[in-house]
């Protein structure tokens, strides 16, 4: 979420001899952790909510 820093990643991957197929693997990973995070979250959000009622 640090456009910054993740614009520096990308620049320093291929230097340090990451491979585009490589670099597109960690992207995927990224969005699978992502979607986790997200289900995880709303399942705790709606146990939240469910308390303050």
């Amino acid at each position: 979420m640090y456009a910054p820093g993740t614009r520096r990643h990308f620049k320093a991957a291929p230097k340090a001899g990451a491979t585009m197929e490589e670099i597109t693997a960690v992207l995927k990973r990224c969005v699978v952790q992502g979607v986790q995070a997200l289900n995880l979250g709303v399942a705790i959000l709606a146990q939240e909510l469910s308390h303050h009622k």
